[in-house]
């Protein structure tokens, strides 16, 4: 399962996948890594899988926030 994820910087929401065992919805706080810096995101919305063909590495949403 894949989650979009907008954080507080200038870019477009980004697409990380969902470690198993969390229960995310859009709207749920998560941490997650950008250039290598651990940043507060919200979950966009979820997808059960990529919408195409991706060059780019998905990297795994860090974890929940508050």
């Amino acid at each position: 399962m894949y989650a979009r994820v907008i954080v507080p910087l200038p870019l477009a929401p980004l697409t990380y996948s969902v470690p198993a065992g969390f229960a995310l919805s859009p709207g749920d706080p998560v941490t997650v890594r950008v250039r290598n810096k651990i940043h507060n995101g919200v979950v966009l919305g979820i997808d059960e899988k990529l919408s195409s063909e991706s060059s780019f590495k998905v990297r795994e949403i860090e974890g929940a926030s508050e």
